[in-house]
Order: structure tokens, then C-alpha cells, then sequence
């Protein structure tokens, strides 16, 4: 049940990681309640006027928690979640699903350089204890393409694996080898046909000229 007053508005915003990107999957805690950050980072709470100094708690595994007063978010309702450097490992969960968004059971997850990994449920999620932070993830499944991700970039998001596109295969026809004869080559010239020769190594001749026709003499 909710236990802010009544007289409920939804305060409304956006959460970013230091580098201004959108923080997913952020548990925001007020009056012992809990709501969390969609996967662009927004989030709506419902708060009362009356509860404008009431805490909330803006946390993520891997970040330093913020606490900010319900006015002071109605003033500023982006919020910045730092990294927390101090933090060496985290549990890694996220989910694994394809392009369609549907869930990929037993898709492959391990620490690239290691052989600790395990693979996801029915549901399309793992889970992974004492992952560092800037360690290297590869997510597989037979028939799509595999991944290779930051834990830290993943921590609590969907990782989406694509259809492989294999490279096309081009087979080529042997070519015949030539013998470089030409020796049905015939040129049309002026009065008759130009034969043409070649020569033993089978490179083309000069033409032969028309043979001349002989006179005939005609005795009366």
C-alpha cells in the first residue's frame, strides 16, 4: 500500500549516469515504497505536497546512492547517478533477449579471459556474483550473433542479440586456358576474303593477299 498523504501528484524525471547517459532499472525508494527507472532513464513517483520534505532514495548496484528532498526534485527532476568507484565487484543481471524481444534461454554468459560464466533461464535473465565493474562480457547463442560488453554498461539492462549474417560465398568457374590460335579468323577485305595464318607458336601471321585471277586470252 502506498503510505504518502493523499492529494497524489506524479513527479516525474530522468536519471543519468555521469557521462549523461540514461540509468535504467534505478530503485527509487520513498516512504518505504519502491519504483524504478525505465530503460531510458525516466521515472514517475507519486508524491504529496505535503510530503515535499520527505527523503528519496535514487540507488544501483555499481553507483553511489543519491538522497534528494521531494521539493528539491520538483525544483530539478533530472537526477545524476555517480559511479561508485570505490565499489571493485557487483552482481550482474541483466537479460538476453533477441530481436523480436523475445527471451533467449540458455544463452552463454561468461568473463572473457576467464572460465567463470553461466547461462540465462526461461526468462532470458543471469546472474553473475563478483563481476569488476570494467570487466569484459560475452553473451552468445548458436545462430546469433554474439556480444562482448563492459559489466558495468550491462549491470541491469536488456542485451539484445541479432541475427548472424553469414558472408556470401563465391564460387568461380575454372577458366579454360587458351591456345591463342586464331585460325578461323577470316577479315572481309576489298575483292575477296584475307585469309589469315598463324605460326607454330600459335601467334597470327600476315594476311595472306587474294590470289589473282589469271586472263584468259581469247583467240579469234
Amino acid at each position: 500500500m502506498n503510505n504518502l498523504n493523499t492529494n497524489l501528484t506524479a513527479l516525474m524525471g530522468q536519471i543519468f549516469d555521469s557521462d549523461l547517459a540514461p540509468v535504467s532499472n534505478v530503485i527509487i525508494s520513498v516512504n518505504s515504497n519502491q519504483y524504478f527507472s525505465d530503460n531510458n532513464g525516466m521515472y514517475s513517483i507519486p508524491v504529496s505536497i505535503q510530503d515535499k520534505d520527505k527523503t528519496v532514495t535514487f540507488s544501483k548496484s555499481g553507483f553511489s546512492n543519491i538522497n534528494r528532498s521531494i521539493r528539491s526534485i520538483s525544483e530539478d527532476p533530472v537526477v545524476v547517478l555517480p559511479i561508485n568507484s570505490a565499489v571493485k565487484t557487483i552482481t550482474l543481471s541483466a537479460r538476453v533477449i533477441n530481436q523480436d524481444f523475445q527471451p533467449l534461454e540458455n544463452a552463454n554468459v561468461s568473463i572473457v579471459g576467464t572460465s567463470r560464466g553461466t547461462i540465462t533461464n526461461s526468462d532470458g535473465f543471469f546472474t553473475l556474483g563478483d563481476v569488476n565493474l570494467d570487466d569484459l562480457i560475452f553473451i552468445g547463442y548458436a545462430g546469433l550473433q554474439s556480444v562482448e560488453e563492459i559489466a558495468s554498461e550491462i549491470n541491469g539492462e536488456e542485451v539484445i542479440l541479432f541475427t548472424e549474417v553469414l558472408d556470401p560465398v563465391i564460387i568461380e568457374a575454372p577458366k579454360k586456358k587458351s591456345n591463342g590460335l586464331a585460325w578461323l579468323l577470316a577479315l572481309l577485305g576489298v575483292g575477296g576474303i584475307i585469309a589469315v595464318s598463324s605460326n607454330k607458336d600459335g601467334q597470327l601471321g600476315k594476311p595472306k593477299p587474294p590470289k589473282k585471277k589469271k586472263k584468259q586470252v581469247v583467240e579469234l
